[in-house]
C-alpha cells in the first residue's frame, strides 16, 4: 500500500564524499563501442561505431507492437506519485538546491516479449533557475511506482566536466554497491567484486577495458565492458562535457541491458536499466527519457508542475519492496 512508506531499504547507498582518483589527466575521444554477446555471436563480435541518431532511436520496433502504439505518451502524475519519485530520487543523488520542474507517466519499452512498463518521470533544477531548460543543468530519475523499482537516473551537472576518471576497479566496485542498494534483483547482497585482471591496453585514463569474449558473471548481470563515457550538456551558455566512467551490462534472463556510470568523485552519474537493443538495426529501442538531446530530437516538452522546492519538501518516503 503507498501511503505506508519508509525509505530504509534504500538507506544503504548515499552518495560518497568526494575523492580524487590517482589518475594522469586525459581528454577523452570517441570512442568504438562492441556489439555484446547475443544469438549471432559472430557477428556481435565484430567492431562497431555507434551512431547516435536520435531521431530514430527510443521509437521501438518499427512493426505493431500488440498493441503498445503510445511509444511517446505523457500523462499527468498525481501529486502523490511526484511526492514518492522525488522521495527515491532523493535516496540516489543530493538534491540541495534543486526542485521538481517536470513530472509525468511515460511508458518504457521492455522488448518484444515483455510488456511496456509505465514509469514516474521526473526532473529537478535548480532552484536559483541557472542553466534551466534543456540540454542544461538537470537531475532526472524514472520510477517504477508499481514495482517500487528504480530505473534510471542521470545527473547532468557542470562541475563533472573534466577529464579524471575513476579507474576501471573502481567503477565496478561503485557500480556494485549501487545495483545491490537500487536493484538487489539484479545484484544480490552476497556478491562479491571480483578484482579486475590486467589494464586497458592504453595510457589513456578512460580507456575501453573489454570483457565481450568472456562477461563477468555477478549476481543476475554480466559485465561486458568498463570504458570512458561522456555526454554533452549547456551551462552558463557553453556546451560543457560531462565525463565518467561507464560499466556496461547484459542481464541475461530479460536480454536486456543496464549499465552504471561513475563520475570523478566515484558517485554514480547514470543509472539505466531494462534496455532493449536492436541489433538489426544497430540502434536503441528503449525510449530515452534522461536524454535532452532525444527529447528535442522527438519534439517533446515535458510537463511542467508546481511543487515545493525538492531541497525542501517534506515528502513521504517510499517503500522500496525490493524482490
Amino acid at each position: 500500500e503507498n501511503s505506508k512508506m519508509s525509505l530504509e531499504p534504500l538507506s544503504e547507498y548515499s552518495p560518497e564524499p568526494p575523492f580524487t582518483p590517482d589518475l594522469p589527466k586525459v581528454v577523452t575521444s570517441g570512442m568504438s563501442l562492441f556489439a555484446p554477446a547475443s544469438d549471432k555471436k559472430e557477428e556481435q563480435e565484430k567492431e562497431h561505431s555507434i551512431v547516435f541518431d536520435y531521431a530514430t532511436w527510443g521509437l521501438a520496433e518499427k512493426h505493431e507492437l500488440s498493441g503498445q502504439t503510445q511509444i511517446k505518451t505523457m500523462l499527468p502524475l498525481t501529486p502523490k506519485q511526484v511526492a514518492q519519485a522525488a522521495s527515491v530520487a532523493g535516496a540516489c543523488a543530493d538534491l540541495k538546491g534543486f526542485k521538481v520542474e517536470n513530472a509525468s507517466e511515460v511508458q518504457h519499452y521492455c522488448g518484444e516479449k515483455k510488456d511496456a512498463a509505465q514509469l514516474a518521470l521526473v526532473r529537478f533544477e535548480r532552484e536559483d533557475d541557472r542553466n534551466h531548460g534543456l540540454h542544461g543543468e538537470h537531475v532526472s530519475i524514472t520510477v517504477d511506482l508499481d514495482r517500487k523499482q528504480v530505473m534510471g537516473l542521470t545527473r547532468m551537472q557542470p562541475y563533472l566536466n573534466n577529464a579524471h576518471f575513476v579507474n576501471h576497479q573502481t567503477a565496478l566496485n561503485k557500480a556494485v554497491i549501487f545495483l545491490k542498494a537500487m536493484a538487489p534483483d539484479l545484484m544480490p547482497e552476497y556478491v562479491v567484486t571480483p578484482e579486475l585482471k590486467g589494464q586497458a591496453q592504453s595510457s589513456k585514463a578512460d580507456a575501453k577495458m573489454d570483457f565481450e569474449n568472456n562477461p563477468i558473471k555477478l549476481g543476475d548481470i554480466e559485465v561486458h565492458w568498463i570504458g570512458g563515457h561522456k555526454e554533452e550538456m549547456v551551462a552558463d551558455g557553453t556546451k560543457t562535457e560531462i565525463h565518467g566512467m561507464k560499466v556496461k551490462m547484459y542481464i541475461p534472463k530479460s536480454e536486456l541491458w543496464t549499465w552504471v556510470i561513475v563520475d570523478k568523485q566515484g558517485n554514480v552519474e547514470t543509472f539505466e536499466r531494462d534496455i532493449c537493443w536492436n541489433f538489426r538495426e544497430f540502434r536503441r529501442e528503449t525510449q530515452l527519457w534522461l536524454h535532452d538531446k532525444w527529447l528535442d530530437a522527438q519534439n517533446l516538452t515535458l510537463p511542467s508542475v508546481i511543487v515545493p522546492q525538492a531541497s525542501q519538501a517534506i515528502v513521504p518516503p517510499v517503500e522500496m519492496s525490493m524482490p
